[in-house]
């Protein structure tokens, strides 16, 4: 995604300035492919695990069973611990680039490395 890309959905102003207080709070130890992982006691998180966290610290981590965003947010767009229009946001494609918000931000976490704070960026100019 670019700067010319257009969304229709923004996200919640209050969720998304705790994600991004999350993600540049120095808190989660950053990881690759997975939204949690536990090893030799260190969690790590995908910038996406800390979404999952910020919007249920407590419940949420029973979706690392399936350990897939996807099985994730349709889980969760079906109960009260995401709204629709955060669901929307993440799911919707970019009129550009025809990636998905959320596929992007697994590209830019997993693959580009991006820092979270690089990563807080992105979402607080286009999210």
């Amino acid at each position: 995604m670019n700067s010319k890309d257009e969304l229709i959905y923004k996200l919640d102003p209050e969720l998304k300035s705790k994600w991004l207080k999350a993600l540049r709070s120095g808190k989660y130890m950053q990881g690759r492919g997975r939204l949690c992982s536990l090893y030799r006691g260190i969690s790590t998180y995908c910038c996406l695990g800390v979404l999952a966290d910020v919007i249920d610290p407590k419940d949420w981590e029973s979706f690392l069973v399936h350990n897939s965003w996807k099985h994730m947010t349709t889980s969760l767009s079906s109960s009260s611990d995401i709204d629709k229009n955060t669901y929307n946001v993440l799911k919707q494609v970019s009129t550009n680039s025809l990636k998905t918000v959320e596929n992007h931000l697994i590209f830019m976490n997993d693959s580009q490395g991006k820092t979270f704070p690089e990563i807080a960026d992105w979402i607080e100019q286009n999210l």
